[in-house]
């Protein structure tokens, strides 16, 4: 079987005669069917953020093979190109916004990155600012009006929803120089991922527009790792991803998705930084 980018199957965001980028659910209206429910038990790869509230009883949540177990008055934020699968949807009830990456501006892209939450998942009760539930509040309220007017408005409470989640981080200014080719090369690998960009510092600068000894020093400047330490890291991601959700894909076939002419190349890469082979890791996430 041959793996293409269809392989884990991607949910657009679709919100039927309008055209918001920002949209509230609720938990009931998810498992609103016995089919809509097992569909979203299966492996998904969104095109979107979602930011979930746990209101009352107790969720699990799935993401890039990391289990999280949710309690009241948790929080979870699942980033666009993720791999995702909801649970038991029964047994519990809350808020889910659904919204475009685009939403959040380059500045407060930024001030999250600083303040360490631009990749942070999970926030227990207690440990954000407690004006975040009355926000989710106002969003779902203006989210519920469906007005033209409000969707400027919606998309303004939820970025302030999410500036509270770095409440006390110093204001951030918009990258200038090396800081920004570094956030577009960081960018780039989260839109593209590696099949998208190739595994090589060359292909990547590339489409920068850039030299590979440019985007080296950017990298090791503000990551403090290589740039292809980086594409590396994205690689095993995805290869963690092919392997745990395609069960019945050949490692062969995994391993040309990612670029890799021969399988045994990939296993040696895959094992190198995983600690073990494929196989091995696919037999574990089962």
């Amino acid at each position: 079987m041959k793996i293409g980018s269809e392989g884990i199957p991607v949910v657009r965001f679709r919100r039927p005669g309008s055209a918001a980028r920002v949209e509230l659910v609720r938990v009931a209206e998810l498992r609103d069917g016995e089919a809509a429910a097992a569909a979203l038990r299966e492996p998904q790869r969104p095109s979107f953020d979602l930011l979930i509230e746990v209101g009352a009883g107790r969720a699990t949540h799935r993401v890039d093979q990391v289990e999280h177990r949710l309690r009241a008055g948790d929080l979870l934020w699942v980033r666009a190109g993720q791999v995702q699968q909801w649970g038991e949807l029964s047994e519990w009830d809350g808020r889910v916004v659904l919204f475009r990456p685009e939403v959040i501006t380059p500045a407060s892209v930024e001030l999250l990155r600083r303040a360490g939450v631009a990749g942070r998942a999970h926030w227990r009760r207690g440990s954000y600012p407690d004006e975040v539930v009355p926000l989710l509040q106002a969003l779902e309220e203006l989210d519920r009006g469906a007005t033209r007017c409000t969707a400027a408005a919606v998309e303004h409470v939820l970025e302030a929803i999410l500036l509270r989640l770095c409440s006390g981080a110093a204001p951030a200014d918009p990258p200038r120089g090396s800081a920004a080719l570094y956030e577009r090369f960081v960018s780039l690998l989260d839109e593209r991922g590696p099949r998208g960009i190739g595994r090589s510092v060359e292909s990547a600068a590339q489409l920068l527009g850039c030299t590979p000894k440019t985007l080296t020093v950017a990298v090791r400047e503000h990551g403090g790792r290589t740039a292809k330490q980086l594409i590396d890291e994205r690689v095993i991601l995805e290869a963690k991803r092919l392997l745990a959700h395609l069960p019945d894909a050949p490692v062969r076939d995994v391993a040309a998705a990612l670029g890799f002419h021969d399988a045994a190349n990939f296993s040696k890469f895959f094992k190198r930084h995983a600690a073990v082979t494929p196989a091995a890791f696919r037999s574990s996430s089962i």
